[in-house]
């Protein structure tokens, strides 16, 4: 089964050939065949994501506006984690 990377790099290859996205994936599906099932979906690996409101960010700094970024991460339990803000 191709990984994303491989289809990736077959489409760089195809397009540096001059070949279009529309025609490279008539081509791939031509090799693979109409039954491909394989998934190029990202898959979820580490650990999830911390979720911060933007207002909980928000009140922290402007409680003291003149704090670093550091400060209400570390005060928010955020520090040195991946985190989005919603």
């Amino acid at each position: 089964m191709l990984s994303k990377r491989d289809i990736h790099a077959i489409t760089l290859y195809e397009f540096k050939w001059g070949t279009n996205a529309t025609k490279t994936t008539q081509k791939i599906n031509e090799t693979l065949g109409e039954d491909f099932n394989g998934s190029l979906k990202n898959k979820e690996r580490g650990r999830p994501r911390f979720v911060l409101y933007n207002n909980e960010l928000r009140n922290a700094v402007e409680a003291n506006p003149r704090t670093s970024v550091k400060k209400p991460t570390k005060e928010l339990n955020v520090y040195n984690q991946p985190f989005q803000i919603i």
